[in-house]
């Protein structure tokens, strides 16, 4: 607590870089996760090497991900977001696909009468 009172200034500068970097990578998660969710439940072939691919991500340890990372992004912000960004999409792809597959067969034909 005695850190938090004597340095307000640098907690909360480390607070906006820490939501800015929350904020980057769930917007990039999204827009690759759910997209790609939606082409596994067209293309049903996809589903166990994208789930597959995705659970290896899932699993290789931080530290070496990072050093596989940065030759190529360089070490800053860039890293940590593609790093989470890769760590999240196995739960962003593994729902949506759940979800649409959860929506029941009355509501498709319903909408597909109205289109």
């Amino acid at each position: 607590m005695d850190y938090l009172r004597e340095n307000p200034d640098r907690v909360w500068e480390l607070t906006q870089q820490h939501i800015e970097l929350v904020a980057y990578t769930m917007f990039f998660a999204i827009v690759i996760g759910v997209p790609l969710g939606i082409v596994v439940t067209r293309v049903r072939w996809l589903e166990g090497p994208v789930i597959g691919a995705t659970g290896v991500l899932y699993t290789v340890p931080s530290l070496a991900l990072f050093a596989i990372l940065i030759p190529y992004t360089g070490l800053g912000r860039r890293t940590v977001v593609v790093a989470l960004v890769l760590y999240s999409l196995l739960a962003i792809v593994r729902n949506t696909v759940a979800g649409i597959d959860g929506v029941p067969a009355t509501v498709l034909r319903t909408i597909a009468r109205r289109e």
